[in-house]
């Protein structure tokens, strides 16, 4: 008996298939070369991601100040670069409008105290935090519910194929008998089971690298509102508006001679001058 490897066997499988085997196997392969290069593109996204956080990490400890950092290289379309970007740009202007520098916040060492926000702006600075989250992950999350149908729908779109074929070469069986028939009909069934193969091809490797995008990319989700949290607790510990003190009241001379006669003359004054 002649043993064929497996890929001569599907290979042989492919080219007796009909018109309708091939063309799915042709759009399943095409399907694969889409989704890996939208894999490759995800991939090269969430290494940068990886190596530029750890260099955030690295300078966020540098400074006291949240945007002491304002003047480091920091490369542009990272998550978390961008959400620190964004408060930070709007919180500067509102300091230097109360006589605060960038180099101030830069060499800030928190033994001097900032002028304080007010509510309002520390609400504003907290809405665009939160508002640039939600797009820096619409970024990150982009193509991946695409990778994730194209792994659940080619198994699917392989049995199709495989039901078509088995299909047409029964069908085919009404006209031939005997040898003929077995002549006829298995070429046609190996076929069919060929898109199955191929759909399977398709979907186990892209299921698999779906899955470790899916955990990195809920890694990058805690991370960058990690980043958020500590950058608004930052700004609201040393800019919130703190409580105006007490202020001693100083009374004038004929006041206090006035309070003081008054005091003489109420019964708790009586019973003490006496």
């Amino acid at each position: 008996m002649e043993t064929y490897f497996l890929g001569f066997a599907l290979g042989d499988a492919i080219l007796t298939s009909d018109f309708m085997g091939k063309f799915i196997i042709i759009f399943l392969v095409g399907l694969s070369c889409f989704a890996f290069m939208k894999i490759f593109v995800r991939y090269s996204v969430y290494k940068a991601t990886e190596v530029e956080h750890d260099k955030f990490e690295a300078l966020i400890k540098k400074y006291k100040h949240p945007a002491g950092m304002i003047f480091e290289r920091m490369q542009t379309g990272i998550c978390n670069i961008e959400i620190y970007r964004a408060i930070v740009m709007e919180l500067i202007p509102k300091l230097e409008k109360k006589g605060i520098t960038k180099e101030q916040l830069r060499t800030w060492n928190g033994e001097t105290s900032l002028p304080s926000l007010t509510e309002q702006e520390i609400a504003r600075i907290k809405v665009i935090a939160e508002n640039e989250l939600s797009k820096q992950l619409a970024h990150l999350e982009a193509d991946i519910n695409l990778i994730g149908t194209i792994s659940i729908i080619s198994p699917s779109i392989g049995l199709f194929g495989t039901v078509w074929g088995v299909l047409v070469s029964f069908m085919s069986m009404a006209d031939g008998s005997g040898a003929a028939i077995i002549t006829n009909v298995a070429p046609g069934i190996g076929g069919a089971l060929a898109t199955t193969v191929v759909g399977l091809i398709v979907s186990i490797p892209t299921t698999v690298v779906y899955n470790h995008l899916c955990t990195k990319l809920k890694i990058f989700t805690i991370q960058a509102e990690t980043v958020v949290d500590k950058v608004i607790t930052d700004i609201c510990l040393y800019h919130s508006p703190s409580e105006k003190p007490v202020q001693n009241v100083q009374l004038s001379g004929a006041t206090q001679q006035q309070n003081f006669a008054s005091f003489e003359d109420s019964e708790v004054g009586g019973k003490y001058n006496a």
